[in-house]
């Protein structure tokens, strides 16, 4: 199985040093899944790279009415946009009609508010009628991702309590996820897994929600 995030053969290093005779292959491969997943779900996207400029990945957003579209993955590379009218009719525009940014796509316009190429001004409402060509996610995983994912997967080996701090637990293929934060009086979240390190990681990484969006 191929590692996610942080590899197998790091874990046994220094600062994690999980030793084989304490934890085999197996076992660590299962909380790569854990961990990988709760990470996921957590922070609202993958760290993963996907597409290239020959094959790009498709992922659908939700037209706002407005020049801009939000994304729920980070786009690398835009190579082309699709505008469905329907689900057989559609409209395809080079990415040079757009800037584009991490997060989100806008029609690009001249300083006098000139379209630069014929087309629409706006993205029409809809749900998931835009589609939006390129390269998705990430070169390689941030270092502090997986420095948390390690940390993690040392603690729940090590303190069986850690293990809390998961909820939603599935047997087969993995889903798990890490237990809701609330707020107290004055509006100050509480802890995510108890590990005030692995929590400000996670925290900084979080995706902002951009309501009037969709998934992949």
């Amino acid at each position: 199985m191929a590692d996610k995030y942080i590899t197998r053969a790091e874990l046994r290093l220094e600062p994690y040093d999980i030793k084989h005779e304490l934890v085999d292959e197996k076992y660590l491969e299962t909380l790569q899944d854990i961990t990988y997943e709760a990470i996921n779900k957590f922070i609202g996207e993958t760290f993963e790279f996907e597409g290239t400029e020959e094959v790009p990945v498709e992922v659908l957003a939700d037209g706002l009415g407005a020049e801009r579209v939000f994304l729920k993955r980070r786009i690398l590379t835009l190579t082309s946009v699709r505008v469905y009218v329907s689900t057989n009719t559609y409209y395809d525009y080079d990415a040079d009609n757009f800037w584009a940014g991490k997060y989100n796509i806008e029609w690009k316009k001249f300083a006098n508010e000139t379209r630069l190429i014929t087309g629409p001004s706006i993205f029409e409402k809809g749900i998931k009628n835009i589609g939006i060509f390129g390269i998705w996610g990430y070169e390689s995983c941030p270092k502090d991702i997986k420095f948390a994912q390690g940390l993690m997967i040392k603690a729940l080996i090590e303190d069986k309590s850690f293990a809390a701090n998961f909820s939603n637990f599935s047997s087969g293929d993995f889903s798990y996820t890490l237990r809701k934060q609330n707020s107290d009086a004055l509006g100050r979240d509480d802890s995510i897994t108890g590990n005030a390190q692995i929590d400000l990681i996670l925290k900084h990484n979080r995706r902002p929600i951009f309501y009037g969006t969709s998934g992949t």
